[in-house]
């Protein structure tokens, strides 16, 4: 009898913490930031004492919410380029950044304005911008040798998220075609 209240409690930890990050995920997917532990408390039903519970603080929910998250972002982050000449992979690889970016706009700007409050926040960016210079790279592949560093840190710019975004409001559908061809230019005349 007590083995199954012990479960039934465990279970319903678990659902409740289950709850607060699918929460959490939510509001950072829809460009919001979780202000507070109250706030999200308020917006799932569960109380702040309970949430601290689940998350001893701020950052152990970012690092959560990055968990549960990573499954759904992985795929535009793939070091693993698709076959072709540079020119190819470099156009599939704008087109693979520009959908990760209309897809999850929001949750990037969300990451880049917890990343100045909170310390997980900016390590996840960090890591995330490694990760996309090293995406950068093995899709350029041997091509990158050909490039001075000038032209590669110009170009690596044009493909930040950042600018992509940006690329995007302006831009829209022909954001791809913009950026890939400017790149190219300037891979060119280098």
């Amino acid at each position: 009898m007590v083995e199954n209240a012990t479960d039934g409690r465990h279970e319903r930890r678990n659902r409740g913490r289950q709850q607060a990050l699918e929460t959490a995920a939510q509001i950072f997917s829809e460009g919001g930031q979780v202000q507070t532990m109250a706030l999200l408390a308020e917006r799932t039903g569960i109380s702040e004492r309970t949430l601290f519970r689940y998350f001893n603080s701020q950052d152990q929910l970012i690092e959560a919410v990055t968990d549960y998250l990573i499954p759904q972002i992985a795929p535009y982050f793939s070091t693993e380029p698709v076959e072709g000449n540079m020119e190819h992979r470099l156009r599939a690889l704008v087109d693979l950044r520009l959908e990760y970016v209309r897809k999850h706009s929001a949750m990037i700007r969300t990451l880049e304005t917890h990343s100045a409050r909170f310390s997980q926040a900016s390590e996840i960016r960090r890591a995330r911008d490694i990760l996309l210079n090293n995406q950068y790279q093995a899709w350029l592949g041997d091509d990158r040798k050909k490039m001075s560093d000038e032209i590669y840190a110009v170009t690596k710019s044009l493909i930040e998220l950042r600018s992509l975004d940006v690329m995007n409001e302006d831009l829209g559908n022909r954001a791809a075609e913009a950026v890939s061809n400017a790149i190219l230019h300037l891979i060119n005349k280098g």
